[in-house]
């Protein structure tokens, strides 16, 4: 969204808890504002209106001044996670390793993936933590479908 002349209305960022619902505002160096977040898990690639009008509708109550902004792109974006909501990290065949799967702790979980990925890579020795991130720890995946996943 794009705030309206003069002062920036955001210099920071701002999260809350609205109805017991995530939301935060990210202000960019052109002015202009990131809102997020709403969550679902029903595959549906499309802007729930719903949830659109709700994340709306927080926000303003943590910065009613976002009433006066306009709003320039609405996008979901896929998060990949698995079944159990950890990673998948291991090598694959002998040239390939993969780190996939973090869904929303992808920041949170980067210094432990980036160090597993690494010492993977760099055929150093195993790390015990592995084990619970293992890609072959469903019964459904083989590494053919890992393959497939990760292209």
């Amino acid at each position: 969204m794009q705030g309206p002349p003069g002062p920036a209305l955001v210099t920071r960022i701002i999260r809350g808890i609205v109805h017991r619902e995530n939301v935060y505002l990210v202000p960019r160096k052109d002015g202009s504002l990131v809102l997020g977040a709403s969550v679902r898990e029903d595959g549906n690639p499309q802007v729930n209106v719903g949830a659109m009008y709700n994340l709306l509708d927080n926000a303003r109550r943590l910065v009613p001044g976002i009433s006066d902004c306009s709003l320039n792109e609405v996008i979901a974006r896929a998060r990949p996670a698995t079944a159990d909501d950890r990673p998948l990290i291991g090598r694959i065949d002998p040239g390939l390793v993969i780190s996939t799967g973090y869904s929303r702790h992808g920041v949170l979980l980067s210094p432990l993936g980036s160090t597993l990925t690494a010492d993977l890579t760099e055929h150093l020795p195993a790390s015990a933590m592995l084990k619970d991130v293992d890609p072959y720890r469903f019964p459904t995946y083989s590494s053919d479908t890992l393959l497939e996943q990760s292209s």
